[in-house]
């Protein structure tokens, strides 16, 4: 009689835990799936992202965004999915507008981002083909003194173009789309692009470094009457 008892008490202790094991089981496996379809809709979506850049709308002249000192980057930042999009998102702009250069505060992002390309451009057709460059927090360490007067447009100031005195060289100090340093020697056309798209991270235009105002001129203007000097 006791030998009975005590089996039917192991098995209900058995039966108990068996239950409690189960339900465990059960309980996290459900929390191991969800978490595995939470990661796998992340994956597809940021790879979505990735494969759909965006034309970014330009901030226009008089835009407090382009006054504004753009904020430094940190490494985490520069990591992140968005900025890695942003950046993405910068070159398309550039390339729709057939431009050479594109600060990040030109497309309402107050952050030290410039991209830089030049391939046979509409826009500045006397341009010499400049790989695709991408500077984060960029610095210019070193500008040379020989300085050359040229003409300048800005996809924020709109069809004019003005002449802007640039130093002919200069050394620039950056991190790149990986966070890690590069150092740029630029001369002739790609010191000027460097020196201009670098002025927007300072909320400073190529207006602001024009010497005489009469030197403006309308893009059909330039065209027309200057473009050939």
């Amino acid at each position: 009689m006791k030998c009975n008892t005590w089996e039917s008490r192991k098995d209900a202790i058995l039966s108990g835990y068996g239950k409690t094991l189960y339900f465990m089981i059960g309980f996290f496996g459900i929390i191991y799936y969800n978490i595995g379809n939470l990661r796998l809709h992340a994956v597809c979506y940021y790879a979505h992202l990735e494969g759909n850049m965006s034309i970014l709308k330009v901030a226009r002249l008089g835009n407090p965004v382009l006054r504004q000192t753009a904020a430094t980057l940190t490494a985490e930042e520069i990591n992140s999915l968005y900025v890695q999009k942003l950046i993405d998102d910068m070159v398309e702009t550039m390339r729709e507008y057939e431009g050479v250069g594109l600060a990040a505060p030109q497309v309402h992002e107050s952050k030290q981002i410039v991209v830089i390309e030049s391939a046979g451009s509409i826009r500045y057709s006397e341009a010499p083909n400049i790989p695709l460059t991408i500077l984060i927090n960029p610095v210019i360490s070193y500008y040379s003194e020989e300085k050359a007067d040229g003409w300048e447009g800005c996809l924020s100031v709109g069809d004019f173009r003005g002449v802007v005195p640039r130093s002919t060289s200069v050394k620039v100090d950056t991190l790149n789309r990986k966070g890690k340093k590069v150092s740029i020697d630029a001369s002739g056309f790609f010191a000027i692009a460097l020196q201009h798209e670098i002025d927007h991270l300072n909320g400073i235009v190529f207006l602001d470094r024009m010497k005489d105002l009469k030197n403006l001129s309308f893009l059909k203007e330039y065209e027309r009457y200057w473009a050939k000097e």
